[in-house]
């Protein structure tokens, strides 16, 4: 069976900061960053019951197919955004779509963007499409590297992500993570995947577990088929649209989403 992608290819180079969080998108990549927003600017609040949430949603692996939709869906819809990627090209892009831009895989950096971001914005929730799909070795022969690499950008970067961000997450917040076919069903040559996605399912119930009432709200979004347009997929039976998974992480930002797990829908 041919999984899903969900989050930005692993393996890509970091990417240089594009746009200061709460800036707009310059024409060009050498335009000079605009000033920080002071970090004791009050926080916006969350929207009265039935108003539009117009606070800011962090993306993470914004570069990827998923991430890279999900920002630009918010975007279309005034929602601030501040992407997080890897790849400078795809952040350069949405940098000129109105996203503010970061990189993943430096925690510190990261943490100070997002602080900026929710002092300008406030932070309704954050979206973490973080991995990504990959076809090699069986388990038994597969290269130690190339295991702790996996292990590290599928599983470990999730947990790292939470534990920068969620200090500046305002109580309720939600917290949406992309996961796989592969989470629940083995697949042969695809180990890493598989594994990281059923330890990335159990992190998000020990975060939910470990929560207190009132805090953030943690979702999970399987996508059990390909998605359509993933040019990774390999002869894939059934496909799920791409807009229909950027609905469904959609619609578990808003406050009264309950937390949980939630199967996209095969195309009929």
């Amino acid at each position: 069976m041919t999984a899903t992608s969900s989050g930005a290819v692993p393996g890509e180079p970091p990417a240089p900061r594009t746009v200061a969080p709460g800036a707009s998108a310059p024409a060009d990549a050498d335009a000079p960053e605009a000033d920080a927003p002071d970090a004791g600017a009050p926080t916006a609040g969350a929207p009265a019951a039935g108003a539009a949430d117009r606070r800011g949603v962090v993306v993470l692996g914004a570069t990827g197919l998923v991430g890279g939709a999900v920002a630009r869906a918010l975007r279309a819809d005034g929602v601030p955004v501040l992407a997080a990627g890897r790849d400078q090209d795809r952040l350069a892009a949405l940098a000129h779509e109105g996203c503010a831009t970061t990189r993943l895989g430096e925690p510190a950096l990261l943490g100070q963007d997002v602080a900026r971001f929710a002092a300008t914005h406030g932070v309704q929730g954050v979206v973490a499409a973080i991995g990504g799909w990959w076809i090699g070795d069986r388990l038994l022969d597969l290269d130690p590297t190339t295991w702790e690499a996996m292990l590290a950008s599928h599983l470990t970067a999730h947990l790292d992500a939470a534990r920068t961000l969620a200090p500046h997450l305002p109580p309720g917040a939600a917290w949406v993570v992309l996961n796989g076919a592969a989470s629940s069903e083995p697949m042969a040559h695809s180990g890493p995947v598989s594994v990281t996605g059923a330890g990335l399912h159990m992190l998000v119930e020990v975060l939910r577990a470990e929560e207190p009432p009132g805090g953030t709200r943690f979702h999970e979004v399987v996508v059990d088929h390909a998605i359509a347009g993933d040019d990774r997929n390999l002869d894939p039976a059934v496909e799920v649209p791409l807009d229909a998974v950027v609905a469904t992480v959609l619609a578990r930002l808003p406050h009264d989403a309950a937390p949980g797990v939630v199967h996209v829908p095969a195309r009929a």
